[in-house]
């Protein structure tokens, strides 16, 4: 009954109840059902561990768990063939090795605008070239510009 009357009523209630002799249930405790109102009233946002976006949604993904390393106990008498498989499953389960193949495939802004260009720029040519050979150039003319659009290295 303390408990509960406690919950609904204001920091000077308590105060009150203090100086009459009542201890209070710890202070917050009474601030519970404000805290409750209000996380309902803000429509449930998301609390951190729930925005971390990963590869793997479950419970304990690599991205929520602290990095610690990986480490294989071996025993005396255990083969280091057992050991070794141990450790590849370990990898595997902690995503290194999902890492090191994201990020030797990793392109950054600035190489991917510049491959576009270039693919942009070589078509363009490509373009012309054929265009040449369908104007009814001579050989060594169609030969000339052939080893001229192939010597060009895609640099403006």
């Amino acid at each position: 009954m303390l408990i509960s009357n406690l919950a609904r009523c204001p920091d000077s209630a308590i105060d009150n109840q203090r100086n009459a002799g009542i201890e209070p249930a710890l202070k917050h405790q009474a601030n519970i059902p404000k805290l409750m109102a209000q996380r309902t009233n803000e429509a449930m946002k998301p609390i951190r561990s729930e925005t971390i976006h990963s590869f793997h949604r479950q419970n304990g993904s690599r991205s929520s768990r602290p990095s610690m390393g990986i480490r294989i106990v071996m025993t005396d008498s255990e083969p280091v063939e057992a050991a070794l498989r141990r450790l590849k499953k370990q990898l595997d389960r902690e995503g290194v090795l999902w890492e090191l193949r994201r990020r030797s495939f990793f392109v950054n802004g600035t190489e991917r605008r510049r491959a576009k260009a270039f693919r942009k720029r070589f078509k363009t040519r490509m373009a012309a070239l054929i265009a040449q050979r369908n104007a009814g150039m001579s050989q060594s003319a169609i030969a000339q510009a052939n080893a001229a659009f192939w010597q060009r290295t895609g640099k403006p």
